[in-house]
């Protein structure tokens, strides 16, 4: 009796073991498909969203999706948008409506890129959102609308805006100092693929 109890018992165990290990991890062909269904809503939506850095929201964030950034995104652009009414009066900034979106915008990503964890990001974005609107009430222009500089690329831009600025650079180096280094070279960068 109890060494059929045992058998029982350890078939039930293995059963388990191979519904989550097994091909596909136990899931069955629904699963699958509601899985498959919302990654492609997922990149969709995606495709337009204005917060930077949409395609990574759920691998960066597990459990965020871009809904959710989508929409603390709005909520962080009208209450800069209040804030921007209310204390233009007492600011000698002066934004367009697309610029409050771009500080918005940046805001949103600060917070996202910093965060590792979704209730992290909610918790930090609650309290941005927050601290905008108590400077609303106080008349003041808020930090993030105070820092941010229209025409400049948000968080220091991407890729190609760092490529230009060290590219810039270099240019600047070669020709302001065009003494040979110690290695006799005239300074000059060659590329990896030209042959030396």
């Amino acid at each position: 009796r109890e060494q059929r109890a045992k058998a029982q018992l350890r078939s039930v165990i293995e059963r388990q073991f191979k519904m989550r290990k097994g091909p596909g991890g136990g899931e069955n062909d629904a699963d699958k498909e509601h899985k498959k269904k919302k990654e492609e809503e997922e990149k969709d939506s995606a495709r337009y969203a204005k917060v930077k850095a949409a395609e990574f929201t759920s691998k960066k964030i597990a459990g965020l999706d871009v809904k959710t950034r989508e929409d603390y995104l709005s909520l962080c652009e009208s209450s800069l948008a209040d804030n921007y009414n209310a204390s233009k009066p007492f600011s000698d900034k002066t934004f367009q409506v697309y610029e409050i979106l771009e500080a918005s915008i940046g805001a949103e990503y600060s917070v996202f890129t910093s965060n590792k964890v979704i209730t992290m990001y909610r918790k930090k974005m609650a309290t941005l959102i927050s601290s905008i609107k108590s400077e609303t009430k106080k008349m003041n222009l808020c930090e993030t609308l105070a820092s941010f500089e229209p025409g400049k690329s948000v968080n220091g831009g991407g890729l190609t805006d760092l490529a230009n600025q060290v590219k810039k650079e270099l240019n600047g180096k070669q020709s302001s100092s065009q003494l040979p280094n110690s290695s006799g070279s005239s300074g000059e960068i060659k590329s990896a693929t030209s042959p030396t």
